[in-house]
């Protein structure tokens, strides 16, 4: 992914200033769960992996790099299990049907993918990726996965958790 293929003193910076921001938790709670704003991370990220900060355009994607656009994620680990909000479509809630739930799944599977292949068209990028930075008691996790589009002719419920 991306953060494997960086220069080492770029890897090294970037944890360092994760590691700085982190020390800093205390001073706002009692957690040993470290504390990092989301715009900290986007900033921090740019500035240790000399990457454009793109986070303020309100699209799929918080950084980019050559051909790769970065989707940002901060989050409490919670035991690698853990469901997080990827994307708001509020602007096309009036225009979605949700009386059906295939039909409400397919409609915000577009969305993403329109939004996913605005960022690539609009940055001339060819890859997508997570970056996440996960948090946990005394520690801070780095995972990253492909940012892919959603195959929506092959979706279908499997089970349904709710009346």
């Amino acid at each position: 992914m991306f953060f494997q293929t960086q220069e080492e003193r770029l890897q090294n910076r970037y944890i360092e200033l994760l590691s700085v921001c982190a020390s800093f938790s205390n001073l706002f709670s009692d957690s040993y769960v470290p504390f990092l704003y989301y715009r900290t991370h986007e900033n921090i990220f740019c500035e240790a992996f000399e990457a454009i900060n793109v986070a303020r355009d309100d699209i799929s994607i918080d950084a980019k790099k050559e051909n790769i656009g970065i989707g940002l994620k901060t989050f409490l680990h919670s035991n690698g299990r853990t469901f997080q909000k990827i994307a708001e479509f509020d602007k096309h809630t009036k225009t979605i049907d949700i009386s059906n739930k295939l039909d409400l799944i397919k409609a915000i599977s577009s969305c993403r993918n329109k939004r996913i292949e605005f960022a690539k068209n609009v940055h001339n990028l060819d890859y997508l990726i997570y970056h996440l930075t996960t948090r946990e008691d005394h520690k801070l996790l780095i995972f990253e996965q492909p940012m892919s589009m959603i195959d929506i002719d092959n979706l279908k419920i499997n089970k349904s958790t709710t009346t």
